[in-house]
């Protein structure tokens, strides 16, 4: 059973409280999501945890140039153009974001403008101050996490409230989403699409997806 870009609530409900039942079920299963997110006893129960490292630029534009082989010759073109963009703007990112960064790209009614708002969100990034892009890029690589995750505070190497305060600046100019996942407020990397809404302290990085493979 394949299983991708499951949630922590998911992680935590199905693979933690309904364990017991799913262990009964003669399936192994491969899940696709962000490892930090698994907690007791989510976490017992998988086997093996194997993490995807983000795609360099040369990766990237290759991924990017094979998607569109088979595609017109003005598809082909409008992917060659993004493939030329996209590793300066994301820098190192997972399979997942690449594609997904490309296809919004793609289906953009105005490529030309979408290519040029990343352009000018990589701008604002680079305007933040040294621990707001520490942060970003840890949001990127950890996935949705909570001011105090330990990969996030490890990343960052600076103490929870330096982050709680970042992460609040970060939301305030749009940089940042928070929701709530039980009791826990949550942190992630804002939709492609919004816009920075001035300057503040945050970056933008990479994400790490962990594959766990789990089996009865």
């Amino acid at each position: 059973m394949l299983l991708d870009n499951v949630g922590a609530g998911l992680l935590v409900e199905f693979f933690g409280r309904q364990r017991d039942e799913l262990w009964e079920v003669p399936l192994r299963w491969v899940v696709v999501g962000d490892a930090s997110a698994l907690e007791a006893p989510a976490d017992t129960f998988f086997d093996t945890f194997l993490t995807l490292e983000p795609f360099g630029p040369d990766v990237m534009r290759d991924l990017l140039v094979r998607r569109a082989r088979h595609t017109s010759p003005e598809q082909q073109k409008l992917m060659q153009q993004v493939a030329n963009t996209l590793p300066t703007v994301l820098g190192s990112a997972t399979p997942r974001r690449v594609i997904s960064t490309a296809r919004a790209v793609i289906l953009d009614p105005d490529p030309e403008s979408h290519l040029k708002h990343l352009r000018e969100q990589e701008y604002s990034r680079l305007k933040l101050s040294a621990t707001a892009r520490l942060v970003l890029d840890a949001l990127y690589a950890c996935g949705p996490a909570h001011a105090g995750n330990e990969q996030l505070l490890k990343q960052v190497g600076t103490t929870r409230s330096r982050v709680v305060q970042v992460l609040k600046e970060l939301e305030e100019v749009g940089l940042v989403r928070s929701f709530r996942a039980g009791k826990r407020k949550l942190y992630a990397p804002a939709p492609g699409d919004s816009r920075p809404r001035g300057a503040a302290a945050g970056t933008e990085t990479r994400t790490t997806e962990a594959t766990a493979e789990a089996r009865r």
